[in-house]
């Protein structure tokens, strides 16, 4: 009885499924929608960052190393504010400081470049990228709302003008265009 009922249940949830990504095309696992759903976005944009390679002669395996004074930087940029012990915190700052080096390193060459930022948490990446571009247009993309609340209040403590968050999945953002 326990199996039918759960079978049952699955059948209902497929049935009420929508045509977003996780609808369309069956997905059980999170996982599985997050992967199709960032192969999505990178058909679309592949060719692009490709093309901004190519054309700026930029070579993202060698690049300066970025070096960060967290202690002189605004409020708020600091992957390692709050409750985190010592290795935690210097784990965080080396995580955000080598995804910040890569993106930074790609756009080295590109005037009022753009990033996006997927799964963007409470954005500690993007953040930070829009601080040290300030000519950039950064867009955080994140499905939790209080994750996206959170990086609103950073934005606008840190008074970035440069930067805004976009509350939604992957599939609600790949539809605004």
């Amino acid at each position: 009885t326990h199996q039918h009922s759960t079978q049952n249940t699955r059948h209902k949830t497929h049935h009420n499924m929508d045509t977003t990504i996780a609808g369309k095309y069956k997905f059980r696992r999170k996982a599985e929608q997050r992967e199709v759903a960032l192969q999505r976005i990178w058909c679309r944009c592949s060719k692009l960052v490709e093309a901004e390679i190519e054309a700026n002669d930029v070579d993202i395996d060698e690049h300066e190393p970025l070096e960060l004074p967290w202690d002189n930087l605004p409020r708020g940029l600091d992957p390692a504010e709050g409750n985190l012990d010592d290795d935690r915190a210097d784990r965080k700052r080396q995580q955000v400081t080598s995804l910040v080096q890569q993106s930074l390193a790609m756009a080295k060459h590109i005037p009022n470049a753009r990033f996006v930022e997927f799964g963007a948490g409470s954005g500690h990446v993007g953040v930070l990228i829009a601080y040290l571009r300030p000519d950039s247009d950064v867009v955080l993309v994140e499905a939790k709302e209080f994750n996206s609340i959170v990086a609103k209040e950073r934005v606008a403590n840190i008074g970035l003008s440069n930067c805004r968050v976009f509350n939604g999945t992957l599939d609600e953002f790949d539809q605004t265009g």
